[in-house]
């Protein structure tokens, strides 16, 4: 099977974010946990270093920070 690009699973955990953020009744505390603890999906898309440093340079990734805060 063909890995995903870093940019492919950034969009799919921005999805997974505006989901998130538009569940009535989460704070952001609640989906920022939702996204980034431990064994959650962020962890296993990018479970490496270098994933999550490509991660961070992505679009995807200020527009996610984004979607929490609102």
């Amino acid at each position: 099977m063909p890995r995903q690009s870093v940019v492919a699973k950034a969009k799919a955990l921005l999805t997974f974010a505006r989901k998130i953020a538009e569940t009535p009744g989460f704070t952001w505390v609640d989906a920022n946990n939702a996204i980034y603890a431990p064994g959650g999906p962020f962890a296993r898309l990018f479970p490496t270093k270098e994933d999550r440093a490509a991660f961070a340079r992505t679009p995807q990734s200020k527009q996610i920070d984004e979607a929490i805060d609102s």
